[in-house]
């Protein structure tokens, strides 16, 4: 993939998919669906005993100094998983890609494209014995919807 590039499927129409499925009623569903991979992720892994997995979910508050409100900036989950090796990130371009297992419908990053503005992923991971590095961002706004994409391939270190 070429870096700085929005990800095209043909005969997929991402504007149809997004309003044929809904936004979650649990406002909390964004954060459950990327926890579950962060868990599916960890067990995934081949190389070590998943007793060595490590999950880490930070979120991320900017204060109002003038009064005692806070609002939410961000959320991380970051995994020690397999990561979104080539097998992987194939997966979630393909829409109702159930071929993960884990009981998936393959949808759930669909919620985050409801919930948040931009979903950012950055992923190390195993090739053989070398690593690699992915980053790429998720989103419905309308310069990605406009190229018929949910996804913008930033940066591969391969």
């Amino acid at each position: 993939m070429e870096n700085n590039t929005y990800i095209l499927k043909d005969g997929v129409s991402w504007e149809g998919v997004l309003k044929g499925v809904k936004k979650h009623l649990d406002k909390y569903q964004p954060i459950y669906e990327a926890f579950t991979n962060a868990l599916e992720a960890v067990a995934s892994r081949t190389d070590e005993p998943m007793s060595t997995g490590r999950i880490i979910v930070s979120f991320n508050y900017a204060s109002d100094m003038l009064s005692d409100k806070s609002r939410l900036i961000s959320i991380s989950i970051e995994d020690n998983g397999v990561g979104f090796d080539d097998l992987n990130f194939n997966r979630l371009l393909r829409y109702k890609d159930t071929t993960k297992g884990f009981n998936n419908r393959g949808s759930g990053r669909l919620q985050y494209l409801h919930f948040f503005e931009n979903t950012q992923v950055q992923s190390v991971f195993k090739d053989g014995e070398q690593l690699k590095k992915i980053t790429f961002k998720m989103s419905k706004s309308a310069p990605y919807l406009n190229a018929n994409s949910i996804v913008f391939f930033e940066f591969a270190l391969r």
